[in-house]
C-alpha cells in the first residue's frame, strides 16, 4: 500500500498513479477526519529525520490514527463514489 512503503512512487511507471491516489487520500482525510488527520501529521513530526520506519511500523502509526485500515478504504472508495 502507499501506507507501507514509497515503492510506487520511484517507480516511474506508477509514480503517477501513486501521486494521484495519495493526493485523493489526503483529500478525503482533510475533510472526513480532520483531528485524526492532524493528529497522524504530529505523530510523524516527532519522528527523528531520515530514519526510515518499516512498513509495519508505517502501518501501525496510520492506523493508531485512523483505526482499521480495511474500514478506512471502505470508506475512502465510498465516498469518493459519491462525489460528483
Amino acid at each position: 500500500t502507499l501506507i507501507a512503503d514509497d515503492a510506487r512512487f520511484r517507480d516511474v511507471d506508477q509514480a503517477a498513479d501513486a501521486y494521484a491516489e495519495t493526493w485523493a487520500l489526503t483529500y478525503f482525510l482533510l475533510h472526513r477526519k480532520p483531528k485524526q488527520y492532524v493528529a497522524y501529521l504530529q505523530r510523524l513530526r516527532e519522528k527523528r529525520p531520515l530514519i526510515w520506519d518499516d512498513p509495519d511500523t508505517r502501518i501501525a502509526d496510520f492506523e493508531a490514527c485512523f483505526g482499521n485500515l480495511q474500514r478506512l478504504d471502505a470508506e475512502f472508495l465510498r465516498y469518493f463514489s459519491q462525489l460528483r
